[in-house]
């Protein structure tokens, strides 16, 4: 089965500034992150990157085409696999166009490549420093480039751990490997090839594309609220967890289906615990198995390293996911009231 959050796997990676650095320079590990980070917006870029996905029964590959322009557009064409070969998607720093090959319209999101999203990595890595060990070893080469190992390592147990190899002449992430709360190997990002051209036409990426094709209108968008304001608006009374694991924080909240369904993100930085909850409701899920945490019967399902319990009480009807260990997912269900 194919991860319903391809564009933001494609997508995901961590980037940084032009200029000779490396460890001989003495730079501190944590300022090379904030470097990499920050180029992935502000460095002109294309490469072709394989994002290797690791599955019980199988693993997925994703081969595409990545072309950045800052404050321009970010362009992604898939290669590989043969199903969604030919898929593209433009982004203009507003909304996020995506075309599928044999059908007849073009679906719209907003942009994963704003000035606001950029925003919101930033704050992401400040608190991803706060609950990681940063640390820094040469890397050896990659596409005949030497590059800085970084490891990010969790300062309490049971989260996700990374490592980035990183350029150090540009300060470009070449690899990026992530690994699982239980230490699983969860998918590998590579570049297999990289430049770093002054400008691409966007006319020319977009050519061949039929410009009558039916775009499909953007939904009304969820609304990103503080938690007091998600109280007032939902239409049931929402229940908040009195427990999270060390490290993590509120990241957003937002009202749903024009306010019947709430949905509370938290993160520490690298991993996201999500709870959805609704008046009562069925919820389809496959390959689960029914469990007990407490008194209470619940839906549970282990896929890779995520873990989603989806149970129901005074009617409502929760759905809580994280890449966290099950103890801890049943720590936070418990402690919702």
């Amino acid at each position: 089965m194919m991860p319903k959050n391809i564009f933001s796997i494609v997508l995901l990676g961590f980037a940084l500034t032009v200029g000779s650095s490396g460890i001989a320079a003495s730079q501190n590990p944590q300022e090379i992150l904030k470097s990499s980070l920050k180029a992935q917006l502000h460095l002109s870029w294309t490469g072709v990157s394989r994002v290797e996905i690791f599955q019980e029964g199988e693993n997925v590959i994703l081969v595409t085409q990545i072309i950045h322009q800052p404050r321009l557009f970010h362009f992604v064409k898939y290669l590989e696999p043969p199903m969604l070969r030919g898929r593209i998607i433009f982004d203009d720093g507003v909304y996020a166009r995506d075309y599928v090959p044999g059908k007849n319209k073009l679906n719209i999101s907003p942009s994963f490549n704003s000035s606001e999203a950029g925003k919101k990595q930033m704050e992401n890595l400040a608190l991803l420093l706060k609950n990681y060990q940063v640390s820094a070893s040469p890397g050896g080469t990659l596409l005949n480039r030497p590059v800085i190992k970084i490891s990010l390592n969790p300062l309490y147990p049971g989260n996700p751990r990374m490592v980035i190899w990183i350029d150090e002449e540009t300060h470009f992430p070449l690899k990026r490997e992530r690994y699982g709360a239980e230490g699983k190997l969860v998918n590998v990002t590579t570049f297999m090839s990289l430049e770093f051209p002054n400008q691409v036409d966007p006319q020319k990426l977009m050519k061949g594309l039929s410009l009558k094709l039916k775009e499909k209108p953007l939904p009304p968008q969820s609304l990103v609220l503080t938690m007091e304001e998600v109280k007032k608006q939902a239409k049931f009374n929402v229940s908040l967890p009195h427990y999270l694991p060390p490290g993590y924080f509120v990241r957003e909240a937002r009202l749903l289906e024009e306010g019947k369904l709430v949905k509370l993100t938290y993160t520490n930085g690298l991993g996201v615990i999500c709870l959805f909850q609704r008046p009562r409701a069925h919820v389809k899920m496959r390959y689960y198995s029914r469990v007990k945490f407490g008194q209470m019967g619940a839906q549970f399902r282990e896929k890779g390293t995520s873990r989603t319990l989806v149970w129901t009480r005074k009617n409502i009807t929760y759905v809580l996911i994280g890449d966290i260990s099950r103890e801890e997912l049943n720590r936070i269900a418990l402690s919702i009231e």
